[in-house]
């Protein structure tokens, strides 16, 4: 949506915009399953873009032939995720989960369809405190009454269990919230219900120390029957994942419960309908290490079957299988452990009409991915089969649900990695003797997310573009996109690495002959992250790619690329060393991509050095800027010439007068071969500033500019240029007095003296960040970035200059999702045409690449401005002193990361790196970097990522 703010006076037009994205394989995860007596198999999940999919939810018949399937896109069109289904006696079919709504951040989303897949109704819960709320589980009674639980944001009560009835046309009988006595989080993670239409409800409640089960029973009317809180051994954490109600209405629960050795067990706790506790059973695995159990299931004689995850003596976790007896009594234990020895979990128990019991999970397995594990014990616990499938893209295959059948047939169901798509659905049903029936599996489609990282155009106007795009089942990969000058797509090119993996372009040039040339970071066979650069002639076609994989066999990455008149190739960037921590890394080809000279820097700390930019003269001289450790004074800027021949003619750091972490970020060489650096650099009760420094040739040191903005706060310099006259410019963004981060402009003389200062705060007075800076040949300025506007969250927005700092206009773009909409390179042709590209939110689309060309004319130009999108995870306190715990939910066991950024983007620390199981976690920052030095003050950024989601939230770090 577009909102008018305010008409500016300009000499602006929009002659084009161009969005790219395109139709790739879906990531599609099934999480739950239900099935008929009639064999046909109900399946929910999502499905679509990552980070913006859409409820799923598919009817198969006995044979695996799809009946039907519905999607369910949420008012925002944005995520939604299924997580629980149900189908009652007449075939209706009932899901829930979390869906985005408009301002309202995710609501629980209940939607009913007919036994023909047609939609009933949805029914959508806000909490009170407009924040995240997401349903974890479902059941329908014989009325067709649904019961939906989970968690919900109370605001000062941090999230609640939250637990609602719904009549079976989709009206709303009550809604019960529950806030634990520790005013914390408390999430209901399991549901049953009985056949008098009581409701029962567990899962995990902040108590007065620590997280414990709280298991509620209401009646069919809402009303609170009892209440029962189990702490388990030594005030630990508790969580409660699976529940069950027998004929009598004794209730069962089961969990991982800590003990006094900081470890987890299984504990399982039976209530009678009362809720007075009967028994609690601890199982310690046989490693006397961690413990989870996840589900639970009971037979027609009363007995008990839980199944988790547990530690082995020599095994890592393996499935772990326990039955009891109605009094409690152990029958047996049944363990498995996979063929890689690794990682096993259980996600899923059923138990059939005579007390066999099936098992379903995920399994590492000998190639090192996961793979469906689905095993069969009898009644005393003797394995009946095991069957493992690994899907035919050989990668991760993830179960989340089991179903049986009336004659006991065995489906089950999750994601998997197919050929050459992403995680699709993938469900399989055995017979009740273990033999595959079939396999059904369901690739949806996605769309590609699409970042832009730079932009170059030629004589002609033509406009390329480069960054990073996702394919079908590739990761994502190099993009190359070349628009005409009346902005038709002439071609777009995709580079995928030699392992399949993620591949991202940061860096663009172009020859005299309309050859173009992209580098960046692209996933090898055995070799991590290799510098790639890939060669194009004028219609797309490649020419030649070359990697280049460093001595450690590690990460390696380019930042910028430069091309000379001969077709001479030069990239820069950091490479792991053997011995040397990162090095700067140089690289020259020739015109037929044959490595020339590779140059490693290693500075005098044998620690941290990378370059982010490049430059080149007239004569073959190649100059560098970026970042080295250096004993006693942090990060400090690097600068380097090498010759044509890659033999170094000089090299140059500087360290800001506060001795702290300083990085040079962008570079510029005039006709006489001076060299301008800026950056971001530490100085005396000032923060960071904008330094800017001339050498001469020989690389003498000429002048250094400071300059602090008036908020005393965090500046950083992001660009610069050099004009025919040897005046320099620089732009980035710098903390104002009241308007946070400000695009900030500054022009210097050859002398270094200070000709203007030019500071733009965007009209919602928030963050204004320039990251690109173009000067045409009559010294107009022009800079573009992201600006904060009054209800549209971040835009574009590309302010001009004339050569005395006089504003001449401003013009903003606001992207089709009104939410985030960054420009990240740009430039100006002779005739005064501007072309920027950037990453923009599209709808339904994830990122798309838009690039925009604007005419300079006369004229009425429009501000446009768009609404944000609230954070989805805590951190407290907030500022900190000392430490903060940063604390995040998990619905499944998936891969996790969570790392520290300063400001300036460098990696501060890996707090967390690993798949993790699904709950809660609170984990610490204690202010301390990788190598355990406490870090300076400041603003930092906590990056978490759980799947294929990501989220960022700031952390103030106070002395």
């Amino acid at each position: 949506m577009f909102i008018s703010n305010s008409y500016l006076l300009a000499q602006v037009d929009t002659s084009w915009v161009r969005r790219f994205n395109e139709p790739v394989s879906g990531i599609d995860y099934a999480s739950a399953i239900t099935v008929d007596s009639a064999g046909n198999a109900y399946i929910t999940g999502w499905s679509g873009t990552a980070g913006i999919p859409d409820y799923l939810t598919i009817k198969m018949n006995a044979t695996g032939q799809i009946e039907w399937m519905q999607t369910y896109n949420g008012p925002d069109n944005s995520g939604d995720w299924a997580y629980a289904i149900a189908v009652d006696a007449q075939g209706n079919v009932y899901v829930t989960g979390e869906s985005e709504g408009l301002g309202t951040s995710t609501d629980y989303a209940t939607v009913k369809y007919n036994a023909m897949g047609i939609e009933q109704w949805v029914a959508r819960y806000n909490g009170p405190a407009n924040g995240s709320d997401w349903a974890n589980a479902i059941k329908v009674d014989a009325q067709g009454n649904v019961y939906v639980t989970g968690a919900s944001d109370g605001g000062s009560s941090d999230y609640d269990y939250l637990t609602i009835k719904y009549s079976a046309n989709g009206q709303e009988q009550w809604v019960r919230r529950y806030n634990g006595t520790g005013n914390g989080d408390d999430i209901a993670n399991c549901l049953a219900i009985d056949a008098a239409g009581n409701v029962y409800v567990s899962g995990e409640s902040e108590g007065d120390e620590n997280d414990d089960y709280i298991t509620i029973k209401y009646n069919a009317q809402g009303v609170q029957q009892w209440l029962n809180r189990y702490d388990g051994i030594g005030d630990s954490y508790d969580y409660a994942y699976g529940i069950a109600v027998d004929a009598q209405g004794n209730v069962y629960v089961t969990g991982a419960s800590g003990d006094d050795d900081a470890d987890f067990d299984y504990a399982t706790v039976k209530y009678n309908a009362n809720g007075v506790q009967q028994w609690v059973r601890r199982y310690d695995g046989t490693g006397n290490d961690d413990d989870f159990a996840y589900a639970i299931a009971l037979d027609a004689q009363g007995n008990i079957y839980v199944t988790g995850t547990s530690f082995g003596i020599t095994s890592a976790y393996d499935y772990a299988t326990v039955k009891y007896n109605s009094a409690g009594t152990r029958q047996w234990t049944a363990r498995y452990n996979g063929t890689g020895n690794s990682w096993d979990y259980p996600e899923a128990i059923a138990v059939d009409n005579v007390g066999n019991v099936y098992i379903t999970g995920d399994s590492y397995g000998l190639d090192n991915t996961y793979d469906y594990v689905t095993i069969k014990y009898n009644t005393s616990g003797i394995e009946q089969w095991v069957q493992r499938y690994q899907g035919t893209g050989n990668g991760e295959d993830y179960v989340y649900g089991l179903g049986l059948d009336a004659q006991n047939n065995v489906y089950v169901t999750g994601g998997s990695v197919g050929l050459y798509t992403e995680s699709d659905y993938l469900t399989v049903k055995y017979s009740s003797a273990g033999n595959p029936e079939w396999s059904q599996r369901y690739d949806g489609q996605g769309n590609s997310i699409d970042q832009a990282s730079a932009l170059i155009i030629d004589q002609y106007d033509n406009a390329y573009v480069t960054g990073s795009s996702t394919g079908s089942g590739t990761g994502s990969d190099y993009l190359t996109v070349k628009y005409n000058n009346v902005g038709v797509q002439e071609w777009a090119v995709r580079y995928n690495g030699l392992a399949n993996g993620n591949d991202n372009a940061y860096a663009i040039a172009n020859d005299i002959h309309g050859n173009v040339y992209v580098t960046g970071t692209s996933y090898g066979v055995g070799t991590n992250y290799d510098i790639a650069t890939v060669k194009y002639d004028l219609n797309g076609n490649q020419q030649w790619s070359v990697r280049y994989n460093g001595p450690r066999n590690l990460y390696d990455w380019a930042n910028a690329i430069a091309v000379d008149n001969a077709g001479n190739v030069y990239v820069t960037g950091g490479s792991e060393g053997i011995g040397t921590d990162f090095d700067c890394v140089t690289i020259k080809y020739n015109a037929a991509g044959q490595e020339q000279w590779v140059q490693r820097y290693n500075g005098i700390a044998n620690s941290i050095d990378y370059a982010n930019a490049i430059a080149i003269d007239i004569v073959g001289n190649v100059y560098i800027a970026g970042v080295c450790f250096s004993p006693g004074s942090s990060y400090n800027y690097l600068t380097i010439k090498y010759n044509s021949e890659g033999i170094m003619q000089w090299s140059q750091t500087y360290n800001g007068t506060a001795n702290g972490s300083d990085a040079a970020t962008a570079i510029a060489v005039d006709e006489l071969g001076n060299v301008y650096v800026t950056g971001r650099n530490f100085g005396t009760n000032t923060n960071r500033d904008y330094v800017t420094i001339k050498y001469n040739s020989q690389g003498q040191e000429q002048w250094v500019q400071r300059y602090n903005g008036t908020g005393n706060g965090e500046d950083a310099a992001n660009a610069i240029a050099v004009d025919n006259f040897a005046n320099v410019y620089v732009t980035g963004s710098s903390i104002g007095a009241g308007s946070g981060r400000d695009y900030t402009t500054i022009k210097y003389n050859a002398a270094g003296q200070e000709q203007w200062v030019q500071r733009y705060n965007g009209t919602a007075n928030g963050d204004d960040v320039a990251y690109a800076l173009f000067v045409d040949n009559w010294e107009n300025v022009y800079a573009t970035g992201a600006s904060h506007g009054i209800g549209s969250s971040v835009d574009y927005l590309t302010v001009k200059y004339d050569a005395n700092g006089n504003e001449q206009w401003t013009h903003r773009y606001n992207g089709l999702r009104n939410r985030y909409d960054r420009a990240s390179a740009i430039a100006v042709n002779s005739s005064g045409m501007v072309f920027i590209t950037g990453t923009s939110e599209g709808f339904g689309t994830g990122n798309d690449i838009v690039t925009i060309k604007y005419l300079q004319t006369s004229g009425l130009v429009e501000d446009n401005i768009s609404i944000s999108e609230p954070n989805l995870f805590s951190i407290s306190p907030n500022p900190f002193s000392s430490q903060t715990t940063i604390k995040y939910t998990l619905h499944f066991f998936e891969p996790v990361s969570l790392q520290i950024f300063d400001i300036t983007g460098r990696a501060v620390k890996m707090l967390v790196n690993d798949l993790q199981l699904r709950g809660k976690y609170n984990i610490i920052w204690d202010g301390k970097d990788q190598k355990g030095n406490v870090v300076k003050q400041g603003v930092y950024f906590s990056i978490l990522k759980i799947g294929d989601q990501q989220k960022q939230k700031k952390i103030i770090l106070l002395k």
